[in-house]
């Protein structure tokens, strides 16, 4: 046998992949990017970074560019993507913890009223529901 049969390669997780995945519960080192999330999203056209875009950019460590995105505040989180993804990634979790985070560090959108938008969308679900 050879020696190097032994070898377990582990793949390498920056801090912004750790942040996500533990606010979304989502794998996102499983993404092979074959773009159906962005295929299938009805809002791929308003979108500055496309779904698939913002997965290699967490995987790659950038996460000011990331939060920056508008993109992360055009999903409307309709779940299409999560649900033709082959590797069953969230992509609308994914897009959440990003928000979040957005809205933690004050990285605020480009477009002020989009986060406007978001937060009457969670008051209109928290009274009556979705």
């Amino acid at each position: 046998m050879h020696a190097s049969a032994n070898i377990v390669i582990k793949p390498h997780y920056n801090g912004l992949v750790k942040k996500v995945e533990q606010r979304s519960h989502v794998p996102v080192g499983r993404c092979y990017h074959c773009q159906m999330c962005t295929n299938g999203c009805p809002f791929y056209a308003a979108m500055d970074i496309y779904p698939n875009q913002i997965i290699r950019m967490v995987q790659l460590g950038m996460e000011q560019e990331v939060l920056s995105a508008n993109t992360i505040w055009t999903c409307v989180g309709c779940n299409t993507c999560s649900s033709i993804c082959p590797m069953a990634i969230d992509m609308a979790a994914i897009m959440d913890a990003l928000r979040q985070m957005a809205i933690e560090q004050k990285v605020l959108p480009s477009e002020p009223d989009v986060l406007a938008f978001h937060r009457a969308v969670l008051a209109s679900v928290e009274r009556y529901g979705r």
